[in-house]
């Protein structure tokens, strides 16, 4: 019998994340959660906690570029605030030999450098707002990432025990065979289960391997450096916990939610900067002329320029157009943002459900039924094939209760990401 779990991290503002579907045998997967681990090597790999991989999450490349575009977008508000430069210019004339000097300005008035301001303000809202989403979802790979090697970690430990006891009751079946209590079908069938097994062990160890090799890529880690995530297993978050991320009033201060106002406040600033960019354009220069023997001293001049926009109204329609499409560009985050906290809520207490009925019913039943069996087989009362059957129902649901941890925890991923969790309580308590 095969178990399987799907694994799906979701995507946010500039950081895209493939689907993966792992799928393992039910024997491989016999994990109750707090069994006793296999040995330790003899030189253990280092540790990588899952606090001190979501505190490498702001090196990411996605998070560390989106910080850099809001250190730019920042930048970009100084500039719009400053004025236009100043023209210096020198001269002189052909005859006379006088000299010409001039300095011109543009001067912005009817509240366009007001509102080229506002418009850069916005958009520096927009980029920060868009940086802190881009980096709460980067944390929300890292999580799913990091349980994934807690998994493959979690498997290739408890794969070797099970091999172990698979290769103790092929030996005492080996001796009730020789005892002449047991057919020799009955070996066969231990020896079957056990090597079986032990195929599945090797499999669990690469497993590991892949995992790891696949938190290192994204973290920007040494892959051949195995770390581990030192037997740490995050408790599964109480109801109360996902009832206060799950609530809807979290959504008004959500980075996803906050960028995409921001950009409908730049679009409304820049739609009334259009619209006062169809004044004229205003320049005054200042000039003196001097050395002039036709002169009887210095000569200055003062002149009031006017620029007549001939681009105006194409301007004001891309505008009006801009500003249609960050209103429905809101409409649309809003409603998606709305959409994926209750999802996520909705899954997060569903698995969680899930979790407690395997893990408080149906682990000790089948606990309880496997011990009974080999109990009533070892005093000559049963048959092999019904303590195999029974170590295999037992396997399957502990491999159910594994899976509906790791979705347990996926889904306090997305919701995190989902409610706007950041960088507090990233681990449930």
């Amino acid at each position: 019998m095969t178990g399987a779990i799907e694994l799906h991290p979701h995507a946010g503002p500039g950081f895209g994340r493939s689907r993966k579907r792992h799928t393992w045998s039910a024997v491989a997967l016999a994990i109750a959660l707090g069994s006793p681990a296999a040995a330790a090597p003899d030189t253990p790999a280092p540790v990588l906690s899952l606090a001190e991989a979501l505190a490498r999450a702001p090196a990411v490349a996605e998070a560390a570029l989106a910080s850099a575009e809001s250190a730019a977008a920042a930048a970009r508000v100084g500039l719009a605030a400053r004025p236009a430069a100043p023209l210096l210019g020198l001269g002189t004339t052909r005859y006379s030999g006088s000299t010409l000097v001039t300095l011109s300005e543009e001067v912005r008035w009817g509240g366009q450098r007001h509102y080229a301001v506002q418009a850069a303000q916005s958009s520096s809202v927009a980029a920060r707002a868009t940086a802190a989403d881009t980096a709460a979802g980067v944390r929300s790979t890292v999580r799913h990432l990091w349980f994934e090697l807690a998994r493959a970690e979690a498997t290739a430990e408890l794969s070797h025990r099970v091999v172990a006891d698979a290769g103790r009751l092929a030996e005492a079946t080996a001796a009730r065979v020789e005892g002449g209590r047991s057919p020799r079908v009955e070996w066969l069938r231990a020896s079957a289960a056990k090597e079986a097994l032990a195929a599945e062990a090797l499999a669990a160890e690469e497993g590991v391997a892949v995992a790891w090799g696949d938190l290192a890529a994204f973290l920007g880690l040494d892959a051949q450096a195995l770390r581990t995530t030192g037997g740490e297993r995050p408790a599964v978050p109480e109801l109360a916990a996902i009832d206060a991320l799950a609530d809807p009033a979290r959504l008004a201060l959500h980075p996803a939610v906050v960028a995409a106002q921001a950009e409908l406040d730049a679009a409304r600033a820049g739609h009334e900067l259009a619209r006062r960019l169809r004044l004229p354009g205003l320049g005054i220069e200042v000039g003196m002329t001097s050395g002039d023997p036709g002169l009887p001293g210095t000569d200055a001049a003062t002149t009031v320029t006017l620029a007549f926009p001939l681009t105006g109204a194409p301007a004001t329609s891309l505008a009006d157009a801009e500003l249609a499409a960050a209103r429905a560009r809101f409409d649309a985050v809003a409603r998606a943002a709305q959409a994926r906290l209750s999802a996520a809520a909705h899954r997060c207490r569903g698995e969680r459900a899930r979790w407690q009925a395997l893990e408080v019913s149906a682990l000790p039943a089948a606990e309880t039924a496997a011990a009974l069996l080999r109990e009533a087989w070892e005093a000559g009362r049963g048959q092999l094939v019904e303590v195999l059957d029974a170590d295999r129902s037992l396997l399957d649901v502990r491999s159910a209760s594994l899976g509906a941890w790791v979705a347990v925890q996926e889904a306090w991923a997305d919701l995190l990401y989902a409610a706007d969790e950041g960088k507090g309580d990233d681990v449930p308590n």
